[in-house]
């Protein structure tokens, strides 16, 4: 009888052994399934909140959005204004689609540009980053990389408000006058003259002491 129960127990446990191993390969063989399958997922599809041009298309259209194709990118322009002063955003996609770029076109840059207002601009950078002040050949504009995670509708909404509160609160560093702003001519004519006149003076005082 003894030995009977020794044999049985042998067997019960070399039964729950094999349960236990058959168990732990079923496991493993649903992790690397599911590991195989993440791979062979699109990394739009992984991503959550990521907009696609489309879609950002469809939450700018409140805003009376123009829809340009350049050669098979699209990308898209809202208008914007601030008492006598009006502008346009241009809202475009990185080519991995992970930034939406706003960017403000704000006055066109005066022929004779302040190199203190540039300076101005430049240093206004570092308090604004990442938004930040560029030149595109005569048009000063201020643009915005937007991280496209977790966005929504009202979060680019909220971008570009922003966007444009943040450019008008700036208006006393692009100003036309203010960038405009310099040495008049009439005053550097003046510094010249009164140079050219020290100069001849000085060659006056040579030839009588000769």
């Amino acid at each position: 009888m003894f030995c009977s129960n020794q044999r049985n127990s042998a067997i019960a446990t070399t039964a729950s052994e094999r349960q236990y191993k058959t168990l732990i390969l079923c496991v493993i063989i649903m992790g690397v399934l599911s590991f195989v399958l993440s791979l062979g997922t699109p990394a739009h599809a992984q991503s959550t909140g990521r907009l696609n041009i489309q879609q950002i298309g469809n939450a700018l259209t409140s805003y009376g959005k123009n829809t340009i194709n350049n050669n098979g990118q699209i990308y898209y322009t809202v208008n914007c204004a601030h008492e006598s002063w009006k502008s346009s955003v241009t809202i475009s996609l990185s080519p991995n689609s992970s930034v939406i770029w706003m960017d403000l076109d704000l006055v066109e840059v005066p022929a004779h540009v302040s190199p203190t207002a540039l300076a101005n601009l430049l240093k206004k950078n570092t308090d604004l980053g990442p938004v930040f002040f560029t030149i595109h050949g005569n048009r000063l504009s201020i643009s915005s990389p937007v991280p496209n995670y977790d966005m929504s509708d009202r979060t680019l909404k909220e971008y570009l408000e922003q966007l444009v509160t943040l450019a008008v609160k700036n208006q006393n560093l692009w100003d036309p006058q203010v960038l405009g702003a310099g040495p008049s001519p009439t005053h550097g004519t003046t510094s010249h003259s009164s140079g050219q006149r020290s100069l001849d003076e000085f060659d006056r005082s040579l030839q009588a002491r000769q």
